[in-house]
């Protein structure tokens, strides 16, 4: 009797189930929102939009780079070209996703093993380290925040209680 050999999990196929899902889940949404869209659309100021968009696609970039960086300190053995396209597509789902940044580690683990990664330690390690110093970096502006605020005076006096 011939033993089944367990299926090998294939993670390009498990990325494009979860796109279809996420893009059934997104059409619903936009569908139950309608009227809220149309108004939204009908009202918006386009060069807000297109400048919106614009400062996210640097600030995903520079993302990028500083994961390229942080990824070249842990010697993954893969080109920077690769790396850089595996950041750039998982940073962002990481972003719309984020719980830790587990989610676009959990995809880059997955599209780095497609590039023959096969010592996954290295690529967590890098992953992990990389969204510690975004979040320090984050709440580092908390306390500048609130001292600007203080210094520019824009808290009242109903705010501070």
């Amino acid at each position: 009797m011939k033993q089944k050999k367990p299926k090998k999990f294939d993670s390009l196929t498990f990325l494009t189930l979860l796109f279809f899902v996420f893009i059934i889940i997104a059409g619903i949404v936009v569908y139950l929102q309608a009227q809220e869209a149309h108004f939204i659309l009908r009202h918006a100021k386009w060069y807000y939009v297109a400048a919106g968009v614009g400062v996210a696609f640097i600030s995903y970039l520079f993302s990028t780079l500083a994961y390229v960086f942080v990824a070249s300190i842990f010697s993954l053995n893969i080109h920077r070209r690769e790396i850089f396209y595996i950041g750039f597509i998982t940073i962002p789902v990481g972003k719309l996703l984020d719980v830790g940044g587990i989610v676009g580690n959990s995809i880059r683990v997955a599209y780095l093993r497609n590039f023959g990664i096969k010592n996954t330690h290295a690529v967590v390690l890098s992953s992990f380290f990389y969204t510690y110093c975004v979040f320090l970096g984050i709440l580092s502006f908390v306390p500048i925040g609130f001292a600007w605020l203080f210094l520019e005076g824009l808290l009242t006096p109903a705010l501070e209680s």
